[in-house]
């Protein structure tokens, strides 16, 4: 996919296959003339930035009308200095995540409608994440949460996947605490204030770094799921053959201990 990059051929690939997932998993589209895709445009300086959001969406059986929005940017960095970044982690596997869960509800069903969207145009500003809430396809006061997946494959050392929640709905607090004491992995709460110099980000605002901060600028909560900062993001080593296969373990595997 040549390093999906915003407006590239190697991000229409991605997307192509995406919406092909879509349409194995049965997903219903709202787009009738391009089905499940959200094309937007942001004006940024003196140019455009042009991308394509790809949605697609599960009617939930008893809050019709009441929606959780899955949100995972497909977009990465492309080709640099005649190296490829992946983005493996960052954020394939996101990806890989927000369709197998897509996969899960098709086939065992919701009480909640759920949206699911990869966005496009991440790394350049979330603009992906600010075009599907300036024309969101259902209301927004009918979204109920977000749950974004940004980098969810580098646990580091200590195999850590953190999940960080909007103070804005008191009810996710203990849904965040439910699910660390069945996760069966080392999930911990909150992102921790990082510093650093790694890939040059230094200090790390998360509760801003990723598509969640465009649906908490229109007061939706959100959990974000992710892992810290790691030496390989955007860099060209970030790809799938360094990806740790078993750091997301299997459900019947007993809970990790942290330390």
């Amino acid at each position: 996919m040549q390093g999906r990059l915003t407006a590239s051929h190697g991000a229409a690939m991605a997307r192509q296959y995406i919406r092909s997932r879509y349409q194995q998993i049965r997903l219903r589209s709202f787009a009738s003339d391009e089905p499940y895709f959200q094309p937007f445009t942001h004006s940024k300086g003196w140019s455009d930035i042009v991308g394509t959001n790809v949605l697609g969406w599960h009617e939930g059986r008893q809050h019709k009308q009441r929606f959780i929005v899955v949100s995972a940017h497909y977009d990465h960095l492309g080709k640099r200095a005649g190296h490829i970044f992946n983005g493996a982690d960052d954020n394939a596997s996101g990806v890989a995540a927000m369709l197998s869960l897509a996969q899960y509800i098709a086939e065992h069903g919701s009480q909640y409608s759920i949206i699911f969207v990869a966005t496009d145009a991440e790394e350049k500003g979330l603009y992906g994440a600010k075009a599907f809430v300036a024309s969101p396809p259902v209301p927004l006061a009918a979204i109920w949460v977000n749950l974004n997946l940004d980098m969810l494959a580098e646990g580091g050392r200590r195999k850590r996947l953190y999940v960080t929640s909007s103070k804005a709905l008191p009810a996710l607090i203990h849904l965040v605490e439910s699910a660390i004491s069945g996760a069966g992995l080392c999930l911990v709460k909150g992102h921790r204030s990082h510093r650093g110099n790694v890939a040059g980000r230094g200090h790390i605002n998360w509760r801003q770094a990723s598509d969640h901060a465009a649906f908490a600028a229109k007061k939706i909560p959100y959990l974000f799921l992710g892992v810290s900062n790691h030496s390989r993001h955007h860099n060209q080593n970030d790809n799938s053959e360094k990806i740790d296969q078993n750091f997301l373990p299997a459900p019947q595997k007993p809970p990790c201990h942290c330390y």
